[in-house]
Formats: C-alpha cells, structure tokens, sequence
C-alpha cells in the first residue's frame, strides 16, 4: 500500500513540474522582446562634412518611436533618403555644421527615454579617428 502511495505521489509530482514547466515556457515565450539597438553612423567625408546614417529597428512591424535630433546649426546638404528595409528604417543625409565641426555639439535621441532600446553611435573622422559608443536610454544624447 505504502508503495503505491509514493507512486501516487511521484506520478502527481512529475504532472505539477510538467504543467509548470510548460506555463513558464509560455509566460518567457510571451513576453520576451527582441532588443536590436538602433544605429548612428557619423562619417567625415571632407572637412566639415559628413554622412550621416540612422537606423533604426521595426518592433512588431511598427517604427520605434526615435527620432534623431541634430544640433540646430546643422544644416542638411542633402535631402533625407528614408528607407524601409524588412527589420528596420534606415535614413541617410550629408550634413554641415556651422563652424565645420560637430566636435562639442549635442546629438539627441527624442523619444528614447521611453524604450528599452540603446542606440550605437559610431563616428569616424577624417584624420581616421573611429569613436564608438552606447547611448542608453536614461541618458539620450551624446
């Protein structure tokens, strides 16, 4: 009796794991999110200008809800080209600051405070200096 008391026991033990095994694969299936950050590329092509790269990742389908704020002394040499890829929105311009450089000037990610997504900001320079950095989205600008 006592024996198939314990296989009683084991058999309602290994249905509650079971059971719960598979409501947590669910509940971390659901709520899982896929986290792409988005991206600057900032290149200076000659002095005092520069290709400038935004992308930034679709979640859902829907664009994230950045969006990339220049110091207000630059002035766009070429239109915005945007562009939708199937992961994410890419946008590319030339651009000039006043004064020839961006060395200083404040770069913001509007609206990023409220993600959960970083931005990789990459700048190269003519005399071949590469900066690479996070932005996060407690502090969004750099």
């Amino acid at each position: 009796m006592r024996a198939a008391k314990s296989g009683s026991v084991l058999l309602l033990q290994s249905l509650l794991v079971t059971l719960l095994m598979g409501v947590l694969g669910y509940v971390c299936t659901a709520h899982a999110h896929e986290v792409r950050p988005a991206v600057l590329e900032i290149k200076e092509t000659s002095p005092g200008r520069y290709n400038v790269l935004w992308r930034t990742p679709l979640l859902s389908g829907q664009p994230l809800p950045v969006v990339l704020q220049l110091p207000d002394d630059v002035r766009n040499v070429t239109d915005p080209i945007v562009q939708e890829l199937s992961d994410s929105i890419v946008e590319r311009r030339v651009i000039e600051p006043a004064g020839g450089t961006l060395v200083g000037k404040r770069v913001q990610f509007v609206g990023l405070q409220a993600t959960i997504t970083d931005v990789l900001v990459r700048v190269r320079t003519l005399d071949g200096r590469d900066i690479t950095t996070f932005v996060h989205p407690l502090q969004p600008l750099v």
